[in-house]
């Protein structure tokens, strides 16, 4: 279902000057997500990992792509 996310804040340099910071957004829940990855170890402690995660509904696409290489030491 669709919703409506609100936030208010206030920068705290300007506490009470003018009007609070609002920020809205449509919120859309996802009707599945999907991920995968894989890590690969090696025997002189160098490590490879990439991942894929993705959220997808009547209204929403969110798509990443991850990685990170590990030194153990």
């Amino acid at each position: 279902s669709n919703t409506t996310w609100e936030m208010q804040g206030y920068f705290t340099a300007a506490a009470g000057i003018g009007e609070p910071l609002r920020l809205r957004q449509q919120a859309d829940s996802p009707i599945y997500r999907v991920g995968a990855g894989a890590e690969i170890n090696m025997a002189n402690g160098l490590g490879l990992a990439i991942r894929y995660n993705g959220a997808f509904g009547e209204n929403i696409e969110q798509q990443s792509v991850s990685g990170s290489l590990k030194m153990s030491f």
